[in-house]
């Protein structure tokens, strides 16, 4: 697993927890956890699709090393 993978299932994991801990399996404590993103940025006025593409942009930098070529990237 890379740097960056650890540090990412290390820091998700006190809150994954925590969603988990309401009884819920872990796919449903994701689905969660984005809906709550998601209601966070509605009352901040914050775009939640930009920031969702972003994501993933930044996901490939750090999972591949390098820019994800564009030709397989996820087209929304």
């Amino acid at each position: 697993m890379k740097i960056h993978q650890r540090t990412s299932v290390n820091d998700l994991a006190p809150v994954m927890k925590r969603y988990v801990a309401d009884g819920v399996g872990k796919q449903t404590a994701i689905r969660d956890l984005l809906t709550d993103i998601r209601h966070y940025c509605d009352a901040k006025r914050l775009d939640f699709d930009a920031a969702l593409e972003g994501s993933y942009d930044v996901y490939c930098d750090e999972r591949y090393d390098d820019d994800f070529p564009t030709a397989i990237k996820r087209v929304p």
